[in-house]
């Protein structure tokens, strides 16, 4: 039996490595190597090894204190450092499309398929309160994901691309049909903006497409932005119109 869209999504998010393993799991061996180190060694027995200033008696209790903490301090400052540089690097090969990201809008519920996250909303800087590791949650905007896995480029394409190699020519009447269902309800919904460009709203448009779970010939991330624009502009230039009245 053919598998539908949210099905194969649904598989695809089960093969894939959890938020807070992916960082280290897609890390250059150089940097995984130098992880492993720092963390197989410990804070706490830096501290039965002070440097001789700790146990000098002319010294002072701030000194004595800070002698004996350094060791602790410079292994949890560079632990820091390299898990900061893998999981920007990580965000690098999300954004570049690299890698792909599934996830959950909350509250996620048992028959939810999962979303395939767009390369955009993956900060560029290292922002704690946007991505969120061991919870595995990603927040963009007023959007959050929850229950995030990744996979590698190659995963994701052994799976979609060939249902968009099936597809019907541009435009075919199911697609646009959907399309013109969706930005509708999207407009009824109060959720297209005016002040935006029609453009910003697409990945909006795709993955309420995936969430109807509608069995499109095409993945709703394969269409392109020319038949969204096709199906979108007139009705986001009627509610320009609407909105000026």
């Amino acid at each position: 039996m053919k598998q539908t869209h949210s099905e194969m999504l649904r598989d695809l998010w089960k093969r894939g490595i959890w938020m807070r393993d992916a960082w280290r799991s897609y890390a250059s061996e150089e940097k995984y190597n130098r992880h492993r180190e720092l963390y197989a060694k410990s804070a706490a027995e830096l501290l039965t090894t002070a440097p001789p200033a700790a146990a000098d008696d002319d010294a002072s209790p701030m000194s004595k204190l800070e002698a004996l903490f350094k060791g602790p301090q410079a292994l949890l400052a560079e632990r820091g450092e390299v898990d900061k540089e893998m999981q920007e690097d990580l965000r690098r090969w999300l954004r570049t499309g690299q890698l792909v990201a599934l996830g959950f809008e909350p509250p996620r519920k048992e028959a939810s398929p999962p979303l395939t996250i767009p390369a955009e909303y993956w900060p560029q800087t290292h922002t704690p309160s946007l991505t969120r590791w061991q919870a595995n949650t990603l927040k963009h905007a007023s959007l959050a994901f929850v229950d995030v896995r990744i996979v590698s480029k190659a995963q994701f394409d052994a799976v979609l691309a060939p249902a968009a190699l099936q597809q019907a020519p541009v435009g075919r009447p199911a697609v646009n049909t959907a399309i013109k269902q969706i930005c509708q309800d999207l407009i009824d919904a109060g959720k297209i903006k005016t002040d935006l460009s029609m453009k910003a709203h697409y990945p909006m448009i795709r993955e309420h497409l995936a969430q109807r779970d509608l069995d499109l010939p095409i993945p709703p991330e394969a269409i392109n932005d020319e038949t969204i624009r096709k199906t979108f502009s007139p009705l986001f230039r009627d509610l320009k119109k609407t909105k000026k009245q």
